[in-house]
């Protein structure tokens, strides 16, 4: 209890990653990990295998692209390194653990950002679900890699919603939910053609 109070006294993170959950959730997860670490040890593995087995079917250098990069538990770390001229490392929150465990790699660029972009309308209630934008812009990028759980993307706005704007109807928010996870898979394969060098459109 301690060392989860202390993590989210000294955390440095966006006001937005506290104010919707994001930092509680990740100091959470650390801690589940800890607990379940010799059941989920395959789980991870085979995560790391599988990203290791598709960023090996790209060329040499560039930037590799993580989204929802959490703890880095299930990410190919050093392989990454390896490969890649530069690792960026995209989520909300990244703990001072995480940070450490990439052991000040001058490669690795942490970037606390929303990868969905539609949370600063949700804090205003607003539903929007948009494909985000950012970096598709970027011919550099030349591996993609999402460790997001598809089926979690939701979960932190519409508990911050259903608190906030009891109002909403569920049939709106089950709508919405759907068209973020949509538009979720539809950036993923816009920045594949960008690093396929197919362009974005």
């Amino acid at each position: 209890m301690i060392s989860e109070l202390f993590t989210w006294l000294t955390t440095r993170c966006a006001p937005q990653a506290r104010q919707l959950g994001y930092l509680y959730e990740a100091i959470a997860m650390r801690e589940r990990v800890k607990r379940c670490e010799a059941s989920w040890r395959s789980h991870l593995t085979q995560s790391r295998q599988f990203a290791q087995a598709c960023m090996e079917q790209q060329a040499l250098g560039g930037i590799a692209l993580v989204l929802g990069s959490g703890l880095g538990l299930d990410i190919p770390q050093q392989a990454l390194l390896n490969h890649f001229d530069e690792v960026w490392l995209v989520d909300m929150v990244h703990l001072r653990s995480t940070r450490k465990s990439w052991q000040g790699s001058p490669k690795v660029k942490f970037i606390e950002a929303d990868v969905t972009e539609v949370l600063a309308s949700v804090t205003r209630g607003e539903l929007e679900a948009s494909q985000p934008k950012r970096w598709l812009d970027n011919p550099d990028i030349r591996f993609v890699f999402s460790a997001n759980i598809l089926g979690q993307l939701p979960v932190q706005p519409l508990a911050w919603l259903e608190k906030h704007y009891p109002y909403k109807d569920e049939t709106s928010l089950d709508q919405w939910s759907q068209q973020l996870l949509q538009a979720h898979l539809d950036y993923g394969m816009a920045l594949c053609r960008i690093e396929s060098g197919q362009g974005s459109g």
